[in-house]
């Protein structure tokens, strides 16, 4: 097994920079939300189908498209 490990910033065939995947990854953050909406959130994602973190990450990436 041959592994290669290469700069997370490396030329292209052009000698352009490209940035590595790995620096575009999710970030993470921690909120505090009154027990309310807590509530809310818990039930509405399991209607949807989807996880708490889903459902709280897909609401505010929505919000965030009409900045």
């Amino acid at each position: 097994m041959l592994l290669i490990l290469t700069n997370p910033m490396h030329s292209d065939i052009n000698g352009g920079n490209k940035q590595s995947v790995a620096f575009r990854k999710p970030q993470r953050i921690t909120i505090t939300v009154p027990k309310s909406v807590y509530e809310y959130l818990v039930e509405t994602s399991a209607y949807e189908g989807r996880s708490l973190s889903n459902y709280a990450s897909y609401l505010l990436e929505r919000s965030a498209e009409g900045r």
